[in-house]
Parts: structure tokens; C-alpha cells; sequence
């Protein structure tokens, strides 16, 4: 028969460790130990007091307190085994867990234990009883505390930076979308406009001061002028005849890039 139960309180310093043994909650096994039959067999317990761990022969401390109240039988114990206590300390062991031999049960409820040889308490990674589990915390100024601490605010503090950074990054997504929806629009109107500047035809005193190649380009025809030709016409336009035939020369004869 063993019955398990949580450790309530660690003291770093003295090696000690508390919480109950043993409650009135049913265990996974569906079984009850009543509190009259842990108070009854306690003082025998305490002849001895051993503590083990998982139910093994071998005592790693000694139970320095151990008492029966409203809940269960609540236990204190002196861990003396450095392994034993390094796995207390590391929260490997979890809870207390009692064994012994079942005397009787009660006529009316199987489950129910009435009476028990209590043999020994056992430190176990895995309570069986939902009660009987370590509330673990390091006493003040325990260096496993502040360990833990630090591990705590290190991983917050990535966390923190990794979120800020995720924030940063959705920003500038938000601003470059804004940016383009704005844009955007600008220039398919530029387009627009350049296409309706390309169709509208070539004022008439244009051609005449010597930019007839242009106009025959514009047609579809051979330019029949010479660079320098064109670059002296365009030197006699005003700025808007200028740049309406520059415009107009383009569209006709776009650039493209070299096939590769």
C-alpha cells in the first residue's frame, strides 16, 4: 500500500523539507486513508522515522516532525543524502508518498483504509495522491532562487526584445503599404498624362524652326535631319514647345533594353 502527497516548504540552508504525506483525497488507485488511521499509526512511524526515496530500502534523511491535522499527516524532514537533496532542490521529487501494510477497511466502502502499519515515507517524482505534492519554494537568499530568477529575466527579457522587434517590423509593413497606396495612384496618373501629351499634335511653328525630322518621326517617317540639326532646332523652342517635342520623340521612339 503507498499513498503520495506535495511538499509545501523547502529550507535550503537546514536541508528541510515539508508538506503532507498523506490526506484524506483519494489517490489514483481510487483509495482513501482516513486521518484516524494515520494519527493511529504514526507514533510507531516515529520510532524510526525514516524517510527513503521511491519506495527504496536505503534512507536518505529522517523525519524531525510529523504531525496529524485537520487535512492529513503533515511530515518535516531532514534530507542528509546529496543526491536525494539535489533532486529535491531541482524539483525532480515532487511530493511525499507513504508505505506500509493495510489492517482494515471500512465494512461499507472497500476504498475506504481504516487502519494501517505505516513502514516508511518516501520522497517520489510522482504523487499519486493529488494533495500530496511539493508547493516547492527556496528559502530567502537561496542561491537555487536566485538562479531561477535570473533564468526568469533573461527569458523575459528575449521575449520582450523579439516582441518589439515583431512590432517594429509590422510598422514599417504598415508604412511601406501606405506608401505605395499613395503613390500608386500618382503615378498612373503621370502615365495617363504622358500618353495624352504624346497624342496631342506638334504646334505648326514647331516644325517649321527645324524640327521637321521629329514631326516625320512622330509619322512614322525617316528623320531626314542631323543630330546637330535637332539640337539647334530644339535651342530655338521655347521651354513648352520644347519639352512637348522631347515628350512626343520618346513615345515614338521608345528605349528599350539590350536582349541578353
Amino acid at each position: 500500500m503507498r499513498f503520495y502527497a506535495p511538499i509545501a516548504k523547502i529550507d535550503a540552508d537546514e536541508r528541510m523539507v515539508w508538506g503532507y504525506a498523506s490526506t484524506e483525497a483519494e489517490d489514483d488507485q481510487g483509495e482513501i486513508v482516513t486521518r484516524a488511521a494515520l494519527a493511529a499509526a504514526l507514533a510507531d512511524y516515529m520510532k524510526f522515522a525514516n524517510i527513503r526515496e521511491m519506495h527504496r530500502m536505503s534512507a536518505v534523511g529522517v523525519a524531525e516532525e510529523a504531525t496529524v491535522d485537520e487535512r492529513g499527516l503533515f511530515v518535516g524532514a531532514r534530507i542528509v543524502d546529496p543526491a536525494a537533496w539535489e533532486k529535491v532542490r531541482e524539483g525532480v521529487y515532487k511530493g511525499f508518498s507513504i508505505g506500509g501494510k493495510v489492517k482494515s477497511r471500512d465494512p461499507a466502502d472497500r476504498r475506504v483504509i481504516t487502519a494501517l502499519a505505516l513502514s516508511e515515507i518516501s520522497l517520489v517524482d510522482r504523487p499519486a495522491n493529488p494533495e500530496a505534492v511539493f508547493d516547492c519554494w527556496k528559502s530567502d537568499g537561496g542561491e537555487a532562487t536566485a538562479e531561477a530568477d535570473d533564468r526568469t529575466m533573461t527569458c523575459l527579457h528575449e521575449v520582450i526584445g523579439r516582441l518589439d522587434a515583431c512590432l517594429k517590423a509590422l510598422n514599417e509593413i504598415e508604412l511601406a503599404k501606405a506608401f505605395v497606396g499613395e503613390i500608386l495612384p500618382r503615378l498612373d496618373a503621370l502615365a495617363k498624362r504622358v500618353d495624352e501629351i504624346a497624342a496631342t499634335p506638334l504646334p505648326p511653328l514647331t516644325a517649321g524652326r527645324g524640327l521637321s525630322a521629329i514631326a516625320k518621326r512622330d509619322d512614322g517617317a525617316a528623320a531626314s535631319a542631323s543630330p546637330d540639326e535637332v539640337v539647334a532646332a530644339l535651342a530655338r523652342m521655347s521651354e513648352e514647345e520644347r519639352t512637348l517635342a522631347l515628350i512626343k520623340a520618346a513615345h515614338a521612339t521608345p528605349i528599350r533594353p539590350p536582349m541578353r
